[in-house]
């Protein structure tokens, strides 16, 4: 296991009357999903405390609810750490997220908002910026993040979006080592799926299905591609034993 350092925190700026327990919870989920803590990092309560330069209690409430997003494991009187990926909660995650999305999107197709509309071309803009400046994986998962969180938000489907990140975390995390072993740290193509994406909305009008899901499919597939060699080059990170039965595509 890999013990906590607080060097390998990555210390986000804190934002505009933002509490300090969501302040917390922001910077350490950020740094167990990009693998800045990666998983069986060691976390200490009251060393984290020191650091953020607050009281122990908004730290113990953002590591229950880290716990709660089985993204941290608490053992009483014992040691708190960053989990271990699990292989079958990663699975279902990307079963939901693969299956959910075509529909959100054909309903956007029907209609979207000028309001949302608005908001999504916002976001594409802050993409194409970080892409012709050669920006990080890191930055651009953010603005990937909020992309589909506005698509959820304009389809008034808010609380499917929460419970897919609680559900995807694990799959999240996947997708990490995925960029860091492929030329997805090259964000060009992540950046182009979402602007078509944006004119399969733009156009106005319902969209046969089959294509809306290939575009969906499309935006999976180099995670898809590569699943197999990303369990064989990080069995430490994973829970179970990885045996050849796992070593099969994402489905």
């Amino acid at each position: 296991m890999k013990g906590f350092s607080v060097m390998a925190i990555e210390f986000l700026p804190k934002k505009e009357n933002e509490s300090n327990r969501d302040y917390v919870f922001r910077v350490l989920r950020y740094n167990i999903m990009s693998l800045q803590l990666p998983p069986g990092s060691i976390l200490n309560e009251y060393e984290l405390a020191q650091e953020f330069s607050m009281s122990r209690t908004p730290v113990h409430e953002v590591l229950m609810l880290l716990k709660n997003q089985d993204l941290v494991s608490i053992a009483p009187q014992s040691r708190t750490a960053v989990t271990l990926i699990d292989l079958s909660a990663a699975r279902e995650g990307y079963f939901l997220r693969r299956k959910i999305e075509p529909y959100v999107l054909q309903q956007l197709s029907f209609y979207t908002s000028p309001t949302d509309m608005q908001r999504l071309l916002e976001n594409l803009k802050q993409q194409e910026a970080l892409v012709a400046a050669g920006g990080s994986f890191d930055a651009f998962a953010a603005l990937d993040s909020e992309f589909h969180q506005i698509m959820y938000s304009a389809a008034n489907k808010p609380h499917i979006w929460s419970a897919i990140q609680s559900c995807s975390a694990h799959f999240d995390r996947i997708r990490y080592l995925n960029a860091s072993m492929t030329d997805e740290s090259n964000i060009t193509l992540p950046y182009q799926q979402h602007r078509d994406m944006f004119f399969t909305l733009s156009l106005g009008t319902e969209q046969d299905f089959s294509v809306i899901d290939r575009r969906v499919e499309e935006h999976f597939l180099s995670i898809k591609d590569n699943f197999v060699a990303i369990l064989e080059n990080n069995r430490s990170y994973f829970t179970e034993n990885i045996n050849a039965s796992d070593l099969r595509p994402l489905k």
